[in-house]
């Protein structure tokens, strides 16, 4: 299981210290999770991420899912309890025997430097498949795949690669091109489709850009200007270089979308503080 950070989780419903974490209970069984970033103590686009692990939950296991309200209740008793103002929760649920087991913790995370945003990351490239694509489930096989890449070359991300050689998206990001004022994304029917991917896809219809969701060969990439990620510790993050193919981390499409998306996380914030 992930480390964990923070002095309590939650699990099942009740608070308990982390000490007391059971790691035993979730090694077998399906695991669907969610990875929801905290800025100043509130749950960034929470909604959103409930309304994608229902949709998760219904299209894998026929096991009733946990209410909407509890699971915003006890990711509100978790922030209480840690009082940890910004931070990545993540959210487990295993199903194993016809049984539904969860538990909450924050866990360690690594975002981008402000210079990263100026300056762009270096992605490497990864041939492998997810299974059940568009299904957030834990595929350790695929994270271990990328983790290792990641440390051994120095990367901040690895792209997947299907076996038609398509760029599908990051090992924890999706992933976007820009070729003058049209913006491409990979099919949202072969992607696991992120939150932030979904509130950048309305930024870029609302823009004035073009957005084509088509796959992006590989072999094609030197046909774009520039790239960039998309993720809950991301946000919207440039690449520079990947492999050894460089690209623009200051293109103005990229700039006008991270202005964009910054401005909607302020929005988010005060809508979950008015309701509280």
């Amino acid at each position: 299981m992930e480390r964990y950070s923070g002095n309590y989780f939650v699990g099942n419903g009740e608070l308990f210290p982390v000490s007391k974490l059971n790691e035993s209970a979730f090694k077998d069984g399906v695991l669907l999770y969610e990875v929801i970033r905290v800025i100043d103590r509130a749950p960034l686009f929470l909604d959103a991420h409930l309304t994608r692990f229902q949709y998760s939950i219904k299209n894998y296991e026929e096991i009733p899912a946990p209410q909407n309200q509890l699971i915003t209740n006890d990711i509100g008793k978790l922030i209480e309890a840690n009082k940890i103002k910004e931070g990545n929760i993540k959210l487990l649920f295993c199903f194993n025997d016809g049984k539904l087991l969860w538990q909450f913790f924050f866990i360690p995370f690594n975002y981008p430097k402000d210079e990263d945003y100026r300056n762009g990351v270096s992605v490497g490239i990864l041939s492998v498949e997810r299974k059940t694509p568009t299904i957030k489930t834990v595929q350790q096989d695929v994270r271990g795949k990328a983790n290792e890449m990641i440390k051994q070359n120095n990367l901040y991300e690895v792209f997947l690669v299907d076996s038609k050689g398509c760029i599908r998206e990051g090992s924890r990001s999706n992933v976007f091109f820009i070729s003058g004022e049209t913006i491409t994304t990979p099919p949202t029917t072969t992607v696991l489709s992120g939150i932030t991917r979904e509130k950048v896809i309305g930024i870029i219809k609302g823009s004035g850009y073009q957005l084509k969701e088509e796959p992006v060969l590989l072999e094609n990439i030197h046909n774009y200007e520039a790239i960039f990620l998309t993720g809950t510790s991301p946000k919207v993050l440039s690449v520079r270089q990947v492999s050894k193919q460089q690209f623009n981390p200051a293109n103005k499409a990229y700039l006008d979308i991270l202005s964009a998306y910054n401005s909607l996380i302020q929005e988010d914030i005060k809508q979950v503080k008015l309701k509280k």
